[in-house]
């Protein structure tokens, strides 16, 4: 904002702005006609003779006439010099039409599509075309900020300049309207491309909002908006949702709306990797596994390429592409790791016109081992669970089976996956060890039995962690920022323990929707229907539970539930066949022998399942195993702009280098987890311990390290390729308000009403003319004869 004092001060040149105003020195030429005159009336002598008497009464007569004549000539030999001076300092006028508004000063609010499909390089013609741009303006982005140094140089030095740039989160530049051309101009230099797409909507609310904050009555001048962008369809299409156009009319009120389409006129070909992964949800080493990559082909693509795959900087593989015209081409590369921890792969194809698309990243762990906890309540409550994860001793899979007692004693993150059998109940100091591994991405399975005491379970701290105000305020005072951490206010178990019930059922798998149970579809003799439970407990679901599994009674059997970056699996009955119950059966007459008396009924035993007999209960095992063990765990892959985290317990000193080289030192939170927000560039993320930084000079370069290196963490954010479909939106989609406007039009009618050089000088000319006219002997002789 500027003070009125301020305004006032400039408002001479804000009605008659100069571009060069050291040219207004030719004006005083003007003074030579001025002198001529003065000298000549010097120079004259009065001479008395007899016939004079009769010449002064002619001249008394026409005198007035006669010194009108001679002022207008004059002042037609001064202003010609007048004007050339004004016209060589080429004034600029402040209007841009006719009306009341004429003369005022204008706040012209900028906004300029940051989005990546800005970044395309036309190939043939292009909108540039028509816009006067020399030839280092080669993609729309370069092309939106000329035309906007364009759109400030022909403003006159009375208007006021907003910049915002529009991308997912957009942002203004200039915290307050400038009337300062070279600080705006300065704002457009130092612009940057973004890597991710634009909010429409968010861009809207924000210049909404600034035209509001600047619409003012002490503040003389009108807006108006102009909107520079390809007009990119993905990006655009938000325009047709009524909110926004309802916010756009409303902001017609306060500003008159331009938007430039600066795009090119001719779509390129376009290929992007859409798609990096692996099959294999638990690889381990020396184990093949399966890379899967998607290329899509946009507009005609290319008739041929090649992509080539880098797994942590170096040449894996490489293939021929022949995607098809509008469609995807996936391709499968299957590798092997030798070395256990994070490890990165880049899939890039042929640089094409639009290369923020070209390349894609992934990162993934690779285990030694794969490992499981199996905690028993009692002796050989685990015997079965750990004999169906690992039926031989050579597997993949290796399981450690730990009494109750040494839950807390054990380092929870070196295991996969922690399963409870018959735990008869958890601790305060349980219950939070169990709550942090879970949290960062640990998998935990429990199983019942008949030593279990609900109310252990469903005690407060199990329900929800005590410790919820003291993680939240050590990740504020860290300085550490992200998502609200939603596991220290939500129940650990997918549900509450209720009464114990028995009853014989079988199980309902519910059309084998779930993925755990997806493997049995068509497998009806795998005996998972007919697993039989005699005993139970009823459980109560939170809200977010997934029912896996539930009785042919309709209660629920296995409940499933994301916790963090974890996940935890709770069945209602025993995984073992030690937890039984007393069976009272009637008494029944056998070989002809009399039967006891009624009211003396037979006692025995029965397991509260058969389960762990069952030939279906090997699959279950092993395809809990891999639910849980491959929880979706800390973004390992990530798009632009979302936030990044992950722990590192053992490593207290951590710092994160951006794919820029830029460093930023991390804390960390009570539960040893760090965050990062600021993603906005796309490639790969590293974090690493500060005190075992590498020394090597290319230790900053990701793509220089070897499979192994100091970081404790890998990080890869890519783009949203939805903005790889470079079609614009039809314009007869935009709203009425928003019509596209060519980028000359707009530059043309800037120019054409704001310099004021043809003018003066065409009035020169006219006026010139007429002096030479009125000092002609003609019209002398036409005066004398009036």
């Amino acid at each position: 904002m500027h003070d009125p004092p301020a305004v006032a001060r400039q408002a001479l040149f804000a009605v008659w702005g100069m571009s060069h105003a050291w040219m207004l020195l030719w004006s005083l030429a003007a003074a030579a006609p001025i002198l001529i005159h003065l000298w000549n009336r010097r120079q004259r002598r009065e001479v008395v003779w007899a016939a004079m008497r009769f010449l002064e009464a002619a001249v008394r007569k026409n005198a007035r006439r006669l010194r009108i004549e001679r002022w207008l000539l004059l002042t037609l030999r001064v202003l010609p010099l007048l004007l050339l001076g004004l016209a060589l300092a080429d004034p600029v006028a402040p209007w841009r039409g006719v009306g009341p508004a004429a003369g005022e000063p204008v706040h012209h609010v900028i906004v300029i599509d940051a989005s990546y499909s800005m970044g395309v390089r036309a190939a043939g013609a292009s909108a540039s075309d028509a816009l006067p741009l020399d030839g280092s303006a080669d993609t729309p982005f370069e092309r939106a900020k000329q035309a906007a140094r364009q759109l400030i140089a022909a403003a006159p030095p009375g208007d006021a300049f907003s910049i915002v740039r529009m991308t997912d989160a957009p942002e203004l530049l200039t915290t307050s309207p400038t009337r300062d051309a070279q600080e705006a101009l300065a704002e457009l230099t130092g612009l940057e491309l973004s890597d991710g797409g634009a909010a429409v909507g968010a861009t809207l609310a924000l210049v909404f909002n600034l035209l509001e904050r600047n619409r003012q009555p002490s503040q003389p001048w009108r807006q108006e908006t102009v909107w520079l962008s390809d007009l990119c369809r993905v990006t655009w299409s938000e325009a047709e949702d009524p909110a926004f156009q309802n916010q756009l009319a409303a902001m017609s009120e306060l500003a008159t709306t331009r938007l430039v389409s600066v795009g090119v006129a001719v779509v390129p070909r376009n290929l992007a990797v859409t798609q990096l992964g692996i099959r294999e949800p638990l690889p381990v080493i020396h184990s093949p596994f399966t890379v899967e990559v998607a290329v899509q082909s946009h507009h005609g693509g290319a008739a041929e390429g090649t992509l080539t795959l880098l797994m942590d900087g170096e040449e894996v593989a490489t293939r021929a592409l022949q995607p098809p015209e509008q469609g995807v081409q996936q391709l499968s590369i299957p590798l092997v790791v030798r070395e256990p921890g994070e490890h990165w792969l880049e899939a890039r194809v042929d640089a094409d016109a639009l290369t923020a698309d070209d390349q894609r990243r992934h990162c993934f762990l690779v285990r030694d081992r794969l490992r499981a906890l199996a905690v028993e309540g009692r002796a050989g409550d685990a015997r079965e669970l750990a004999l169906a994860l690992a039926p031989t001793t050579d597997g993949p899979l290796q399981v450690d089976v730990r009494s109750e007692a040494a839950l807390v004693e054990t380092e929870l993150s070196d295991y996969d996956c922690v399963i409870l059998s018959n735990v008869a109940r958890l601790g305060a100091n349980e219950a939070r060890q169990l709550a942090r591994y879970v949290s960062s991405g640990g998998g935990l399975l429990v199983f019942l039995g008949d030593q279990v005491q609900a109310d252990g379970y469903n005690s407060r701290h199990v329900a929800a962690r005590e410790d919820a105000a003291t993680a939240t305020g050590a990740r504020s005072a860290s300085g550490a920022t992200g998502p609200a951490s939603n596991e220290t206010l939500t129940p650990l178990l997918p549900a509450r323990i209720g009464d114990l019930k028995t009853e014989h059922q079988g199980v309902d798998p519910l059309d084998y929707r779930h993925a755990i149970v997806s493997v049995f579809r068509g497998h009806e003799r795998a005996g998972l229907r007919s697993m039989p439970v005699n005993r139970y407990f009823m459980l109560e679901p939170v809200e977010d539970a997934e029912v896996v599994l539930r009785l042919e009674n309709g209660d629920p059997l296995f409940l499933s539930r994301l916790w963090g970056d974890g996940r935890c699996v709770l069945c209602a009955t025993a995984g073992s066949l030690q937890s039984s119950f007393q069976r009272l059966d009637a008494p029944t007459a056998t070989d002809g022998n009399p039967s006891p008396p009624a009211e003396l009924p037979s006692i025995g035993q029965e397991p509260w399942t058969a389960m762990p007999q069952w030939p279906s209960f090997l699959p279950l095992m092993q395809q809990l195993f891999i639910h849980l063990a491959s929880s979706p765990g800390p973004a390992l892959n990530v798009t632009v702009g979302a936030p990044l985290h992950g722990f590192a317990r053992r490593e207290p000193d951590l710092e994160l280098l951006t794919p820029g080289g830029q460093r930023h030192q991390l804390g960390l939170d009570v539960d040893g987890r760090w965050f990062f927000a600021e993603t906005t560039q796309r490639g790969l993320y590293r974090v690493r311990s500060r005190s075992r930084r590498p020394s090597s000079p290319d230790a900053s370069n990701v793509d220089s390290t070897s499979s192994v290196d100091a970081s404790v963490a890998y990080r890869a954010v890519n783009v949203d390729t939805r903005e790889s479909d470079l079609t614009p939106l039809d314009s007869a989609r935009l709203p009425k308000l928003l019509q596209p406007d060519t980028g000359q039009q707009v530059l043309t009618e800037s120019r054409a009403d704001a310099s004021l050089f043809r003018w003066l000088l065409a009035t020169m000319f006219v006026l010139l003319l007429a002096e030479c006219w009125c000092s002609s002997p003609r019209a002398s002789r036409q005066g004398a004869a009036r």
